[in-house]
């Protein structure tokens, strides 16, 4: 096989239109999500508003940390390594956001076009901190901390020795 030609099953569909993609499959009933995210590197969330959102055509839910408190764990990626300090991660930012693009808000609609319109809906009061975005800046003394609970932003301290 190495170095022969093989026949390419695909190109018939693909050009002429016809292929079928995973995004062109829609099941009875299938909802829509789309994140409100953050602009900002570091920000303290001073208020959301999500009412515009909610009201808007094909909504079916609008959901914040809030809704998700008391429901749905953190997410943690739970490594074994020993050392390493991996802090809970909300699955929607609750007061504050850490890097640019974390998911604020989401809203659930019956279509991916409604949601993302009403996404855009929503209204987020961000007043922006210190963020660190090169290594040597988050380990620089006086640093501002990605997350409180992890001092001078060292989530791991590793040393190695070779030979003799």
């Amino acid at each position: 096989m190495i170095g022969t030609s093989m026949p390419r099953l695909e190109d018939d569909a693909l050009l002429r239109g016809a292929a079928r993609f995973v995004d062109d499959i829609k099941p009875d009933g299938c909802l829509h999500i789309a994140f409100l995210r953050s602009p900002m590197a570091s920000a303290r969330i001073r208020s959301i508003d999500v009412s515009s959102a909610a009201q808007a055509p094909g909504v079916v839910a609008v959901v914040t940390a809030a809704d998700l408190e008391g429901s749905c764990a953190p997410m943690n990626a739970r490594m074994t390594t020993p050392g390493l300090i991996s802090p809970d991660r909300p699955i929607l930012a609750i007061d504050r956001v850490r890097f640019v693009g974390e998911a604020i808000a989401a809203v659930v609609a019956r279509s991916r076009y409604e949601a993302e319109d009403a996404a855009e809906l929503i209204g987020v009061d961000l007043d922006p901190l210190p963020a660190v975005s090169t290594l040597g800046a988050a380990m620089a003394e006086g640093s501002p901390l990605v997350h409180d609970s992890v001092p001078g932003n060292r989530y791991i301290t590793v040393h190695r020795a070779y030979g003799d």
